[in-house]
């Protein structure tokens, strides 16, 4: 039984090895990783005891493995579960793509502390293999380098940047929409027209304009001469009266009131002529005068 016990330390298990059938990973105000990426798996089903008291179980499986979580929780967490008081009983937590070819069952207490799961996705898929095949790659295969913590760096990295694009995308999504609302606001262009077109049109307006201005004179002078009929009808009805107001008023809008002649100078004295002087006659008298 392959056994990893964390007390006010770490114990850590990276790289490639052999997994028993039976694991032991409890940490003890310390903290406790198992890590199956790179493992070479002898047996189908593994069953891993785990305790954490004021510490930290981790598990790192490949792609396609399944995890079976069994264990309780106080004031804690342990797998999908956590809280004051838990119990957690759940099959296939990791729910692989593919067929799972190996199943890790995990059992165990977290007291103040957790135990939890984590999927290295850029890990290599899990396969069974025979006790033959495994000690023929542990003799004549180097072990290769744990890439795990690079591993986890990137899926990091690259959720954080699908995270990015998302939002960018979004914000795409809402500026294209605004953008057709304002386009669909805003009128379409005013094709410039040719210039002597547009002088045209503008005599033809100022044709219009005068044309109702001349319209409207003779509306207002057809008012102004019906009006003056009427008061020359009334007035001619109140001179039949003898009314000399009545007969003024005729004369006035009829046309016929001539304006008073002047008054005539007045007529200046004239010198009498002297008396004509006494003849003498032919017999030698005066002639009286007449």
């Amino acid at each position: 039984m392959s056994s990893f016990v964390a007390f006010l330390s770490g114990a850590d298990q990276y790289g490639r090895w052999v997994p028993e059938q039976e694991i032991t990973a409890s940490a003890y105000l310390g903290g406790s990783t198992v890590d199956f990426s790179q493992a070479l798996f002898k047996y189908p089903v593994i069953t891993i005891r785990s305790t954490a008291f004021w510490g930290s179980v981790t598990v790192i499986v490949p792609p396609n493995v399944a995890v079976e979580q069994d264990g309780a929780a106080i004031m804690g967490g342990f797998g999908d579960t956590g809280g004051l008081w838990t119990n957690s009983n759940t099959l296939g937590t990791t729910a692989p793509a593919s067929p799972a070819a190996v199943t890790i069952r995990i059992v165990g207490t977290a007291l103040m502390g957790r135990v939890n799961v984590a999927v290295n996705h850029r890990a290599a898929p899990a396969q069974v293999l025979s006790t033959q095949e495994v000690e023929r790659i542990l003799r004549e295969v180097p072990p290769p380098a744990s890439t795990t913590v690079q591993d986890f760096m990137a899926q990091a990295l690259q959720a954080q940047v699908q995270a990015q694009q998302a939002a960018q995308a979004q914000q795409a999504a809402v500026a294209q929409a605004f953008a057709a609302a304002a386009t669909a606001a805003t009128p379409p262009p005013v094709a410039p027209t040719d210039p002597r077109a547009a002088l045209l049109q503008g005599l033809v307006t100022a044709q219009a304009q005068g044309d109702r201005a001349a319209a409207l004179q003779q509306v207002a002078q057809a008012r102004q001469a019906a009006m003056t009929q009427v008061m020359a009808q009334t007035a001619a009805a109140a001179a039949r009266t003898g009314d000399p107001q009545a007969v003024l008023l005729q004369q006035v809008l009829t046309g016929q009131t001539a304006p008073a002649p002047a008054p005539a100078p007045a007529a200046m004295p004239t010198a009498s002529a002297p008396p004509a002087p006494p003849t003498v006659a032919a017999g030698g008298g005066l002639q009286a005068m007449d």
